[in-house]
């Protein structure tokens, strides 16, 4: 995913459909364009894949836990 991305048009209103939905209340455009770069950006730390350095320190983590036990 590159650094900068724009929210479609047709992707703003089908967040403000569904915040309207799910909340009662109306997001205006710019407010529905925050929210979704936001969003996208929270998804992309999550699922931004391990290194194979950061996947080897997360294995040395795990087993000093399952030593804990």
């Amino acid at each position: 995913m590159p650094d900068f991305f724009m929210l479609t048009k047709e992707a703003i209103e089908k967040l403000k459909r569904i915040y309207k939905e799910e909340n009662g209340k109306e997001l205006s455009d710019s407010d529905a364009l925050e929210m979704g770069t936001r969003l996208f950006g929270l998804f992309r730390i999550i699922l931004k894949p391990l290194s194979k350095e950061e996947f080897e320190e997360y294995k040395k983590m795990k087993l000093c836990q399952q030593k804990k036990k």
